[in-house]
């Protein structure tokens, strides 16, 4: 007899995440190393469940224009 289980709606790996935000990958590893983004390990692989993923994303502040480093002049 086999059972159906219905599935948790999947959750984002770190490139999802960093696609939707239009961030560097990097960027979201960093915010999980932080705690500012809840990951969890699954095998070797982290995870990012989609809501705290849009929670994040619209809670990270916007990146100005120019960084410290533009190579102008001071």
């Amino acid at each position: 007899m086999s059972r159906t289980t219905t599935l948790p709606e999947p959750y984002w790996s770190v490139a999802d995440t960093a696609h939707a935000g239009q961030v560097n990958h990097m960027t979201v590893r960093r915010a999980i190393d932080r705690g500012d983004l809840p990951a969890y390990r699954i095998g070797r692989v982290l995870r990012i469940r989609p809501e705290d993923a849009q929670a994040w994303i619209t809670a990270k502040p916007a990146t100005p224009s120019g960084g410290a480093n533009d190579g102008g002049a001071a």
